[in-house]
Parts: structure tokens; sequence; C-alpha cells
């Protein structure tokens, strides 16, 4: 990113679950021309905070680059028996979980790379219903072999969740308590992911109604403004993660 401070958007912060703008400007246009042009995604509220997106980085990324442990939905990986990285985007503790596709399954299926996700700039809501459409879609030993590589590599790990909650409580304040904590929320991550699959595969969560409720509707009937795309009016809180 060839660009220092930019006013204005700078205060925009990046919340992958409630992204609702999109750049119009290319880079070339801003080296050019000095200016940046931002547009909502898709209809919003009066009133409602702007979030965009610092991209669907891994976690820890997110967390290396800009110093914060980004709100859900956070994108995890995590290298299985074979060295392939598994990458997962998990929306809340409870699911759902979509599941990256790799390029060459991505190919394997004719779709092209960059079609291997959801789009970005559409509501949180029509995310998580696209999520389990997606994993509808997957064989279902592909979702038995992603659940099974998930509690595999917890296993592997030196220390287990309940050891890592233990020493993440009693740490002091710094680096050390916050490496825990992050590897913490890692392998709760994973956790939640394999415990997801599972029951999706039991069918004890799928695609029927009431299991995501739309939040919109629960807006309309206490009298909010309707946006008609299922976000609801924001609540005024800030929580700026800049650098």
């Amino acid at each position: 990113w060839p660009f220092g401070v930019l006013p204005v958007y700078d205060m925009v912060n990046h919340h992958l679950g409630k992204c609702n703008t999109r750049l119009k400007t290319t880079e070339q246009e801003m080296l050019e021309g000095g200016f940046m042009e931002v547009e909502v995604a898709f209809d919003i509220a009066a009133d409602t905070e702007l979030y965009f997106s610092y991209g669907e980085k891994e976690s820890k990324a997110i967390l290396r680059d800009y110093a914060f442990l980004e709100p859900y939905p956070r994108t995890w990986d995590f290298l299985d028996e074979s060295g392939e990285v598994r990458r997962f985007t998990l929306f809340s503790p409870e699911g759902p979980v979509l599941l990256w596709l790799t390029d060459q399954e991505a190919t394997n299926r004719g779709m092209k790379p960059q079609e291997r996700l959801q789009a970005v700039s559409s509501s949180l809501w029509t995310r998580k219903l696209q999520a389990l459409t997606s994993l509808a879609q997957f064989p279902r030993k592909d979702l038995e072999g992603f659940a099974a590589s998930a509690e595999r590599f917890l296993a592997r790990q030196p220390t287990t969740l309940a050891e890592d909650e233990t020493l993440a409580r009693h740490a002091p304040p710094g680096d050390r308590k916050t490496a825990i904590t992050v590897r913490t929320e890692f392998k709760r991550g994973v956790a939640a992911a394999a415990r997801f699959l599972r029951a999706f595969l039991l069918g004890e969560v799928g695609l029927h109604p009431g299991v995501y409720p739309d939040p919109e509707r629960h807006t309309r009937l206490r009298g909010g403004p309707s946006n008609g795309r299922g976000e609801g009016r924001a609540r005024r809180h800030h929580h700026h993660h800049h650098h």
C-alpha cells in the first residue's frame, strides 16, 4: 500500500463481519488523482457505522500486522499431517463454518480461484447462509476429513486448550500473555470448527428456517428502521484499531 495517512478513510474500522463499504478507486487512480472514492456495498440504514475489510486474512496475520485480534468472523489455518494448509472461517463460537478451497480444489470444481470465497461485501446474515450452502456442496468424506484433521491437529499440540486457558488466566500482562491468549483463541476456533462440522454431518445444524434467523426481521418487529439487507440499525460504539 503506497500511501501513508488517508484522512477520513482511516477513521473507518476493519470488521470482516460488518464490512459494508468497498473501494471504487483503483491504486493507479489514487496515485494519479490523489483521491479515493468509497461507496457502500449494499443498502444500509441511516447512521450506520461504516466498516471496511483488510481482506479475508488469517486472524493471526491481522494480529501481527495491525496489533489486534479481530472480532468474529475469524479466519484460521492449521497444517494437517501431510503439511497441507487447512483454512476456515468461523462466524461465531457456535458456527457456521466456511471451508476455504485451495486453488487446486477450486480448479478441480471448475471454479476460478477468486470464486472460492463468498463476497465480503454482503451482509453477515447472507454470508452465514452462503457458508452453509457451501458446506452442503462438499462431499461428506471431505467434511469428515477436515473435522478429523482438526481434531488430530489439536491432539498433537504440546498443551491442551484447558491448559492454555489456565496459563492465559495467570500470565502477567505482556507479550507472553498475548501470545497464550491468541493460541487459546486459535485452538478454540479449530475445536469449534470440528464440532460444527460433526453436528452438520449429523444433521443437527443445516439449511432450515430458524437456525440463523434474519436479524432485520427482529429489528422491524421492534419498530426499528428497515434496510432490507438483514443488518438492522448499528449501535453507536467505536473501537478504533489504528496504528
